[in-house]
């Protein structure tokens, strides 16, 4: 089941996790090496569940809860940031608003250090990690003008919210409601013509071509801008079997139904077009739906 696989693949992270931070200071080494090497900063230890606690839902809110117990002010930013990637792996097997409050919790501990990983790691659109509602929570919770709006913008299309529905326009004028799609799961990928980034995912949802043709799932492909000539020249590199349009009104671009600051972007939806991946990179897209389709 796909729960099991998940649960898995979160032991499989906790023990690589503890791994590493146990085998970080054992490496043997001469003691001329030693002398002239500069001492690594020492790990922020993983914590350990209680040996009584058997439920890996449990344990896995144990570990992303107590995550940051050893944190403080003073901790070396490189073990802060090897943490923080680490953390990032872990959260995606537990509860997201466990999680969003182990984020607070590591914050408030130590303010600019965990701001300032986390803005690279969770809102940077070229980030494997990147994560808007997260990084939303936490611009919400440091609570002023500048990061109060930047948690409104993080929180458009958030993660178990219903999509904002949306006109689009295809290659023959016909216009069509994302609504509309009546399937079990709609990849929503905005993306741009000759886009060396957007050429690689369309190859890698090529894959996928069967599952749309069954009804198992749709890929509604919109154009955001205005080059309507660039992006009827490129029509050919789409499948004939995605839904490809462009935004005729602009209000994609321009207005606040979605927060989209990089293209190519990639959403999943539900049956109800909830939100159940928001901006994801394609990796953590397939893994979903290799386990679901």
């Amino acid at each position: 089941s796909i729960f099991g696989i998940m649960k898995t693949r979160f032991v499989f992270l906790i023990l690589w996790v503890a791994l590493v931070a146990a085998c970080s200071g054992n490496g043997r080494r001469s003691a001329k090496t030693a002398a002239q090497t500069t001492p690594k900063p020492v790990e922020l230890s993983v914590p350990v569940p209680p040996a009584m606690m058997d439920d890996p839902a449990e344990r896995a809110a144990y570990v992303v809860e107590n995550y940051w117990q050893n944190l403080t002010p003073q901790t070396d930013s490189i073990a802060v940031e090897q943490a923080f990637a680490n953390w990032c792996a872990l959260s995606a097997y537990t509860d997201r608003k466990v999680a969003a409050k182990s984020l607070i919790a590591a914050y408030d501990k130590a303010p600019s250090r965990i701001l300032e990983v986390a803005e690279r790691y969770l809102y940077d659109p070229n980030s494997p990690y990147r994560d808007e509602d997260f990084f939303g929570e936490l611009a919400a919770h440091i609570g002023t003008p500048e990061y109060r709006a930047l948690a409104g913008r993080c929180s458009l299309g958030a993660v178990g919210t219903r999509a904002s529905d949306f006109v689009y326009e295809d290659s023959r004028g016909r216009r069509h409601r994302l609504y509309e799609t009546k399937v079990p799961l709609t990849i929503l990928f905005f993306s741009n013509p000759g886009c060396n980034a957007c050429k690689e995912i369309i190859d890698q949802l090529s894959q996928l071509g069967e599952a749309v043709d069954r009804g198992a799932i749709a890929i509604v492909n919109i154009y955001i801008d205005e080059d309507l000539e660039a992006w009827r020249e490129y029509l050919p590199h789409y499948p004939g079997n995605w839904q490809t349009g462009f935004d005729p009104l602009f209000v994609l671009r321009d207005g606040d139904l979605y927060n989209i600051r990089a293209i190519p972007s990639v959403y999943l939806l539900g049956a109800d077009k909830t939100v159940i991946l928001k901006d994801a990179p394609t990796e953590r897209l397939l893994s979903y739906l290799e386990n679901t389709l």
